[in-house]
């Protein structure tokens, strides 16, 4: 191919035809910035469709951070629950001069008990990486 080129350059150069030559380089540029643009179009259809992959992983990786949350929240509000039941058996042994028994002993020993609230935070520092979360 570039054969082909390199010899319809020479001959309309050698016969004098500067206008056909000038046709000839002007058609010839015109298909090396064609093909430019159409590598250029081609690489950003790539690069979007690479960015709604990663918009879409981030998107699900929120919602398992999200469901993870909840999850430990739902975990605490029922350690809540059953904190405020050993406080009320303490009230009411202590209120009803109860004597002092095992259940009474289990009870002060869960009194204090909570484990620490787990808040799944991943996915989020990725959007503020990318500036889409502010804050």
């Amino acid at each position: 191919m570039l054969h082909f080129f390199r010899k319809t350059r020479r001959d309309l150069l050698a016969n004098s035809k500067f206008f056909k030559y000038l046709k000839y380089a002007i058609g010839e540029i015109l298909l090396v910035v064609i093909g430019i643009l159409i590598a250029l179009q081609v690489n950003n259809w790539n690069e979007e469709r690479i960015d709604r992959n990663r918009e879409t992983q981030v998107l699900k990786e929120l919602r398992d951070d999200l469901v993870d949350t909840e999850n430990s929240f739902l975990r605490h509000l029922n350690l809540f629950g059953e904190v405020i039941e050993h406080k009320k058996a303490i009230i009411k042994t202590i209120e009803g001069n109860l004597v002092w028994n095992d259940t009474l002993q289990n009870h002060i020993n869960n009194f204090w008990y909570l484990e620490p609230l787990h808040i799944t935070t991943a996915s989020y520092s990725t959007l503020k990486d990318w500036g889409v979360a502010s804050i």
